[in-house]
């Protein structure tokens, strides 16, 4: 159709070989490859590591707090009591 040709509300029809092909969204080739999702046994055997490690990480978080902190068996430390006699000689002495 000629410019001249044309009314002034008509639009202009492209045939299927002017129209430009539509690409679906996600679908685009941007150089980044989509991640294969993992297979029902891969998920399995990430999960079972996944538990195993918790267990063991909460075993060493045990130990550790039962290390330094165990009064268990312990006694108590008494101070000697000082005669008479023996707190004169050591006060006399200088020490």
């Amino acid at each position: 159709m000629k410019e001249e040709d044309k009314k002034p509300n008509e639009k202009e029809v492209k045939t299927p070989e002017e129209v430009e092909p539509v690409t679906p969204v996600g679908t685009e080739d941007n150089g980044v490859k989509p991640e294969a999702t993992p297979s029902l046994e891969e998920r399995e055997a990430n999960a079972k590591r996944e538990k195993e490690l918790l267990e063991l990480e909460e075993d060493n978080k045990a130990k550790r707090m039962a290390a330094g902190r165990a009064e268990a068996g312990s006694v108590p430390v008494k101070p000697k009591e000082e005669t008479d006699k023996e707190y004169k000689d050591r006060v006399m002495s200088g020490q």
